[in-house]
């Protein structure tokens, strides 16, 4: 019923629509760590975060608190480093993947 020109119109302005709405990503290649730490060490991890490029995807706060989150592969070894030496090696610190993933 629209005809060539209304069914490419209809077309074009979905297109327009999806691009317009579209976010870019930037995809790296990550590490999902989980951190496991003392409440009294909570705020010491936290401010830590602002040093390096992560993503914190959930923090469960029970008995500890645990920080699931994504860092960049290459910043990987020195956070995991920075973390332990600003807790003095009481948070536990367990690698539970590695994946691609929009850090920023």
């Amino acid at each position: 019923m629209l005809g060539g020109g209304g069914l490419v119109r209809a077309y074009s302005h979905a297109a327009k629509i999806a691009v317009d709405s579209a976010q870019k990503m930037h995809m790296c290649y990550c590490a999902l760590l989980q951190i496991d730490v003392d409440y009294s060490l909570y705020g010491k991890v936290q401010y830590a975060l602002s040093d390096f490029v992560v993503k914190v995807v959930d923090s469960t706060f029970g008995s500890a608190v645990k920080i699931d989150l994504l860092v960049d592969l290459e910043q990987e070894d020195p956070f995991t480093e920075h973390i332990t030496n600003i807790t003095n090696g009481q948070a536990s610190i367990v690698k539970l993947e590695e994946k691609y993933a929009d850090i920023l």
